[in-house]
């Protein structure tokens, strides 16, 4: 499989997310394939570190008077998408490297409030969502793509969406 790690706020790795080779998925009860991914953290263990959930794909910039790293986003703009991998990716290719945030799935947003208020708080004020077109065949995710943008407009944010060619997939295609 594949390690990926999954930094927090401040840039550090609280997890590691492995995805499993699709040779190494067991078939499941239902005939489907077991999990692509895995998380791996010490979260369970004393002292051990709980993952957030929400990874960062950006630089980061020193805060001298905090003593910690944060965010750099000089335009004010922080891209979402799912999948740590995807945002890491995604990022590395940008011309310029825009910051991305990445949720494990698109159904994964209970912690995605707290982080966008984070985000809020250094000077971020637009959203753009670069999730895949999964929304448009598929209910729940259409349920959660409509919570996430819920949750951004709430905080005051604006929201953008990018709408992919009906050829792609996502920013991954």
């Amino acid at each position: 499989g594949i390690l990926i790690p999954v930094r927090n706020f401040n840039g550090y790795i609280e997890g590691l997310q492995l995805r499993i080779d699709d040779s190494e998925r067991e078939i499941e009860s239902d005939g489907k394939l077991s999990k692509k991914y895995c998380w791996l953290s010490s979260s369970k263990l004393l002292k051990g570190c709980g993952i957030s959930a929400i990874h960062y794909a950006c630089q980061f910039k020193w805060d001298k008077g905090k003593e910690q790293f944060y965010p750099d986003v000089p335009n004010g703009v922080f891209y979402l998408t799912e999948g740590p991998m995807k945002s890491d990716i995604a990022h590395f290719l940008t011309e310029y490297g825009i910051p991305i945030m990445a949720v494990p799935g698109v159904n994964h947003y209970t912690k995605l409030e707290n982080e966008l208020m984070k985000v809020k708080n250094i000077g971020v004020r637009k959203i753009v969502l670069l999730f895949d077109m999964d929304y448009k065949h598929n209910e729940n995710v259409h349920k959660a793509l409509c919570k996430t943008k819920e949750i951004i407009r709430n905080l005051d944010l604006d929201c953008a969406q990018m709408i992919w060619d009906e050829s792609y997939k996502g920013i991954d295609d």
